[in-house]
This record gives C-alpha cells, sequence and structure tokens, in this order.
C-alpha cells in the first residue's frame, strides 16, 4: 500500500511475524504519520490506532472502528492504558488481531520527553513491542526486525521500562532527523 499510494519503501517489516503487537512509531511531527498508520488499516482492518472519544478525530476513527476512548474523569481510579489494554485484551480473546500503532510522544510537538503508556498497554495487555520509523527524507517506512516480548506467559514482566528505552534508543539512532518536520523531534527518553 505504502509503495504504490504513497511512494514510499518499507523496510525489515516484523508486522507480519506477529499475531498481535503495539507498533511504538517515532517520530511524530506531522498529521501525515497518522494518514501513513491509518493508511494500514486498508491493508488490514487488524492494524489499529488509538484517539479520544472527542472531537473531529474521535469521530473519524468511530467511524473507521479504530480504538476510541473516553478520558477517564479525575478520581475514577482508571487509566487510559488500562481502558486500552483492555480493549485489547477482549478483542484477542474474542479471536481477533490486533497490531495498534501509538506515537510515544503523544503529540507533533516537541516534548521534553517521551510518554511511557505503549509500554503499560503492552505489559497490560500481555502483547509484545514493535518500533517502526517514518523517514521522510529517504521516504522509507522501517520496522524493526526484533520483536520485544515485555513479558513471558504468564503475564510476568520480563523487559523493564528502562531495557525498553535503551532498545529504542539504539533502534531511532539509525534514523537521525528523519521526522517531516526534525525540528519537533522529541527526545528518547522517559
Amino acid at each position: 500500500m505504502h509503495n504504490k499510494l504513497f511512494k514510499w519503501k518499507v523496510e525489515e517489516n516484523a508486522l507480519a511475524e506477529v499475531e498481535n503487537a503495539i507498533v511504538a512509531c517515532y517520530p511524530h511531527t506531522t498529521a501525515f504519520d497518522g494518514l501513513y498508520s491509518l493508511s494500514h488499516n486498508l491493508i488490514d482492518p487488524s492494524y489499529k490506532m488509538v484517539a479520544r472519544s472527542t472531537g473531529f478525530y474521535g469521530s473519524l476513527y468511530t467511524f473507521l472502528n479504530q480504538y476510541v476512548v473516553e478520558r477517564p474523569k479525575e478520581g475514577e481510579g482508571i487509566s487510559q492504558t488500562t481502558l486500552i489494554a483492555d480493549k485489547i485484551k477482549s478483542d484477542i480473546k474474542n479471536g481477533k488481531r490486533v497490531v495498534l500503532f501509538m506515537s510515544p510522544e503523544g503529540s507533533r510537538s516537541k516534548q521534553d520527553k517521551l510518554k511511557s503508556g505503549f509500554y503499560h498497554i503492552a505489559v497490560k495487555a500481555g502483547i509484545p513491542i514493535i518500533f517502526g520509523n517514518y523517514d521522510y527524507r529517504n521516504r522509507k517506512l522501517t520496522y524493526s526486525k526484533k520483536v520485544h516480548h515485555v513479558t513471558d506467559e504468564k503475564g510476568r514482566v520480563k523487559i523493564s521500562k528502562k531495557k525498553i528505552l535503551k532498545e529504542m534508543q539504539m533502534f531511532f539512532s539509525q534514523f537521525p532527523n528523519s521526522g517531516l518536520h526534525p525540528e519537533k523531534m522529541t527526545p528518547i527518553r522517559f
């Protein structure tokens, strides 16, 4: 799809090797990143993104059958990561494949650090993490060959958040300034 529609090259695609996964996509510096991620859904409906239930994106994502979550009210005691992980677990239990594309930055604007929600969702849902890079200069999508299984078959954490961060730094260091707007790239740290 990306080759024909966007004229991008896709490399090292680990997506076909996993049943379910979180794809941590970096960097996120333009709305086009979301468009490219949503286009995966045209190839395979198991490829998902997540948005808040309000506003334009909430309506669009609901229409496109993506994960839409309501922001919990203060004091409810449940987090968005728990809501998303529960939706993933429910879909998997019902025999669906889930590959969720997420931006660790959580915003197209430069932040002080990455958000770790993708890691916590992977742990709570018991699914692995793959890294994905959108390289605008070279028009190339690269996915990690390595699949990071953060939990074992009993749901116990086997890769810490600190270890995932090191793995991210190693993988994404291959693609310096790859965002459409490199000045908006968030440093890879939690």
